[in-house]
């Protein structure tokens, strides 16, 4: 009966695996898993894409024997929980270091051995990555059992995996567990031990991939930590941190060197020593009110040098949802020096503001200045405007030319610029 039904069996059963394993894959890419498996949530995505494919495939596994009449229909039970270990544990010990070496044969054109390929030369990373199996082929022909000394192979799968990350871990599991196959194979023969020992399989390639995985990713965290540590130093923007009460926890080099201070010194004052006037603390303090609300705060402020000087900056400051040792908000904050950017306005803006001859506020600038004088009186301060007029100019004008009536509004402007003080506007 087989024999007639052959062809139709290995058809059905080719076809029902690969769509239960392109299930599985579904799952992969639904769940967006990155293929390198450096987070233990690429892990879990990958257990679940296993799992599904290994229960679509038992059940189609199953049937095509119950079909054959290989089992009877009161060992399917039995069969089934065989089938899916099987298939677990034989995806689990080549899916890792097939999905991470397609990855890198993808994007890189070469598989990589290690998180650091540059530590030590390839032939003694490849040597170290088959250390485990060779030392569980050892342990297996000692004990003449799989099961007595093999679990000690946990001990190298482990060392691979901390020294080199998640690539390592997986190609060694993945070696490993072809030896140990191969070993259970001449020494196994009833199928309850042989699941029980792919377990074990199972247990060694979870152990070293996550472990390599933890490793890795905390790598990552490290090295993109140094990356924007890199960055901020070299940014041209003063960086700095600090706690609610003023602490400077961080500088950066540009707000040592826009503050006055050496690169090498720890600022002692508070962040709020730098602001000239209480205006520009009061911005900030209500820029550290909304940065707490919303998030960040966005505005032009004003910062002092401790030889007085101020710089005008465009200030962004960022709420950090942590707090530090002492229970305190922490605050970020960026600030550009807007000098530069100011002067240029100035100029661009001075035609408007200044006359050509005289070089003094035109009429435009005067209502400003008197709008903002009146605004800031009060009782004990008085405003006064004085309003002068020069006869017969035209008459100069029109017999000397324009060029001797600028000249004598020069001079008549010079003379009373001369008579008024240093905060009086003519």
């Amino acid at each position: 009966r087989c024999g007639e039904c052959g062809l139709p069996l290995l058809v059905v059963n080719s076809v029902g695996l690969a769509c239960s394993y392109a299930l599985g894959a579904w799952v992969l890419r639904r769940l967006a898993m990155d293929p390198r498996l450096r987070s233990p949530e690429d892990l879990a995505v990958l257990a679940l894409g296993i799992g599904t494919g290994a229960a679509s495939a038992t059940v189609v596994g199953v049937l095509v024997q119950w079909w054959a009449g290989l089992i009877d229909a009161d060992q399917l039970g039995r069969s089934a929980a065989l089938f899916w270990v099987g298939d677990i544990v034989g995806a689990a010990c080549l899916l890792p270091a097939l999905v991470i070496a397609g990855d890198d044969l993808i994007h890189r054109g070469s598989v990589r051995l290690a998180d650091d390929e540059s530590v030590e030369p390839r032939w003694q990373l490849v040597a170290e990555l088959l250390t485990p199996a060779v030392i569980a082929a050892a342990l297996m022909g000692i004990g003449q059992q799989p099961m007595r000394f093999v679990y000690l192979a946990f001990i190298p799968v482990v060392i691979v995996a901390v020294r080199h990350g998640v690539s390592a871990a997986a190609m060694s599991t993945a070696a490993l567990c072809a030896v140990m196959t191969l070993g259970a194979h001449l020494q196994l023969d009833d199928a309850l031990d042989r699941s029980d020992f792919q377990l074990l399989l199972l247990v060694l390639v979870a152990t070293g991939v996550t472990t390599g995985s933890v490793v890795s990713s905390r790598r990552d965290v490290s090295v993109a930590k140094a990356r924007v540590s890199q960055i901020i130093e070299a940014t041209p923007d003063l960086v700095a941190s600090a706690s609610r009460d003023g602490t400077i926890r961080y500088l950066n080099p540009v707000g040592r060197r826009l503050l006055g201070f050496s690169p090498d010194a720890r600022p002692t004052a508070r962040a709020f020593d730098f602001f000239p006037d209480e205006l520009a603390q009061d911005l900030v303090r209500h820029g550290m009110r909304t940065a707490e609300s919303a998030g960040t705060w966005t505005g032009m402020n004003r910062l002092r040098r401790p030889d007085g000087h101020e710089i005008p900056v465009s200030q962004v400051l960022v709420a950090h949802p942590t707090l530090d040792d002492d229970g305190q908000q922490i605050y970020s904050t960026i600030c550009r020096d807007m000098t530069s950017q100011r002067e240029l306005e100035d100029q661009l803006r001075r035609p408007d503001l200044y006359d050509d001859a005289t070089g003094l506020p035109n009429r435009v600038l005067l209502v400003e200045q008197l709008a903002r004088a009146v605004s800031a009186s009060d009782r004990e301060r008085r405003v006064a405007v004085l309003f002068a007029d020069l006869d017969h100019l035209q008459r100069v004008n029109e017999t000397f030319g324009f060029a001797a009536g600028d000249q004598v509004v020069t001079t008549i402007a010079t003379r009373i610029s001369d008579l008024v003080r240093a905060q009086d506007l003519v």
